[in-house]
């Protein structure tokens, strides 16, 4: 899946779709560095915090190859970004910030 570097669970790339859901609304994608390993199950997925790249879409294939390289350098910092989902009323809410 695109903004993944490893093989993750079932659940968690369920979870991993709504970050890039969200990510897409700021016509961006979601490019994953670390997760907090606070992981929670909510519905048929396993949510943390996550910390990475938010790249808007005109560079997102420029920085793929660096991101799947494990070559990016301090010029993309401006684009780093935490996920923290939220649950409330039993309904999850992904912020990008």
């Amino acid at each position: 899946m695109r903004g993944l570097r490893t093989k993750e669970d079932k659940k968690f790339l369920k979870y991993f779709e709504k970050v890039q859901e969200c990510a897409k609304l700021k016509e961006s994608v979601f490019f994953l560095d670390f997760g907090e390993c606070n992981d929670t199950t909510f519905k048929d997925m396993i949510i943390d915090e996550l910390f990475g790249w938010l790249i808007p879409f005109d560079k997102a294939e420029e920085f793929e190859i660096l991101f799947n390289e494990e070559n990016v350098s301090d010029d993309w910092d401006r684009y780093c970004c935490w996920v923290i989902p939220d649950i409330k009323d039993n309904e999850l809410n992904i912020v990008l910030d």
